[in-house]
């Protein structure tokens, strides 16, 4: 299995319009990614890896 990692930001409430939700999430996302991690929620989790090549075969896509 992979590991992946979910991150969580901020709430934002219902009265903030698209825009506000955008411009805080972009402004979010550009902190994160100059390694302030202080704003977010890191939670990993476990992917499983899929054989596509072999699940179209068992379905009979291939």
């Amino acid at each position: 299995m992979k590991q992946q990692r979910i991150f969580h930001m901020s709430k934002i409430t219902k009265e903030e319009s698209a825009f506000d939700k955008i411009r805080q999430g972009l402004e979010e996302a550009y902190t994160f990614a100059k390694g302030d991690k202080s704003a977010v929620r890191v939670q990993d989790i476990e992917v499983p890896t899929i054989d596509v090549a072999q699940l179209r075969n068992k379905i009979g896509y291939s």
